[in-house]
């Protein structure tokens, strides 16, 4: 009787693993490298930057950031994320009442201090609280070199940065 109540409590343990893995999603991602982005100026590199974008602790969708001044010319660079999170919102997605359509819902612009150490590498983060609502953050990242007023900010394209929580 014992050997048939720990067969039973084996497979019902056994089967129950089976569904929770089942439950959880196939290909989830939490983490992903972005870069290299690099700005230039006159032709000559003024702004350069990688990392990668991640689940920080189920808190916040964060961007790591190696930040360069590869000029040495004493503009200052920097690396903006600009953070969305995919959820129901009436009001972004196009939708009223309840059950809202899901869309990218732009949260807010998060920019790194500038710095003007000369040709020094700095890493540093930029992060958001993840959205309850919300399953998948993406940030659009970018390197920018401040030029000198007239000359506007010289800046690179985005990379697109997607993860899922």
């Amino acid at each position: 009787m014992r050997i048939t109540v720990r067969r039973t409590i084996a497979t019902s343990v056994l089967a129950g693993a089976v569904v929770a893995a089942a439950a959880a999603p196939a290909f989830a991602v939490t983490s992903v490298s972005w870069g290299p982005l690099a700005a230039y100026y006159k032709n000559q590199q003024r702004s350069y930057s990688y990392g990668t974008f991640f689940d920080d602790r189920a808190t916040y969708a964060t961007v790591k950031v190696y930040l360069n001044d590869p000029s040495n010319d004493g503009n200052n660079a920097y690396t903006d994320a600009d953070e969305y999170f995919y959820e129901p919102d009436a009001i972004s997605c196009g939708s009223s009442g309840v059950g809202a359509n899901s869309c990218w819902v732009f949260d807010r612009r998060k920019q790194s201090a500038e710095y003007s150490y000369s040709n020094t590498p700095v890493t540093f983060f930029v992060y958001n609280s993840l959205h309850p609502l919300g399953d998948r953050a993406r940030a659009a990242i970018h390197t920018c070199a401040q030029m000198g007023w007239p000359v506007p900010d010289q800046c690179s394209p985005n990379a697109i940065a997607t993860i899922d929580y």
